[in-house]
């Protein structure tokens, strides 16, 4: 079975926020209907720069930014640290 991965640089829905406001509109799209249309398996994206995973339908959405310099645990190599695995 193909599976379908989407990238992209910004949240691809508003409750991929950790908050939404005034500023959203910078920081997450509005990707529902062709997430609904296409149904990838996944949808990766950073920009948000803080954890998070939803999911709408079949598609799992997670932010796999490693964050700031600041943010990085310098323990965990950087590709565990964004994919978990």
């Amino acid at each position: 079975m193909r599976r379908t991965t989407v990238v992209t640089h910004h949240a691809p829905l508003g409750a991929c926020l950790e908050r939404e406001d005034d500023m959203s509109g910078a920081y997450a799209s509005d990707l529902s209907t062709l997430i609904d249309t296409f149904q990838p398996d996944e949808l990766l994206y950073g920009h948000t720069h803080h954890p998070c995973a939803v999911t709408r339908g079949r598609n799992d959405n997670r932010c796999i930014s490693v964050g700031y310099p600041h943010q990085v645990e310098t323990s965990v190599p950087p590709m565990l640290a964004a994919f978990g695995k």
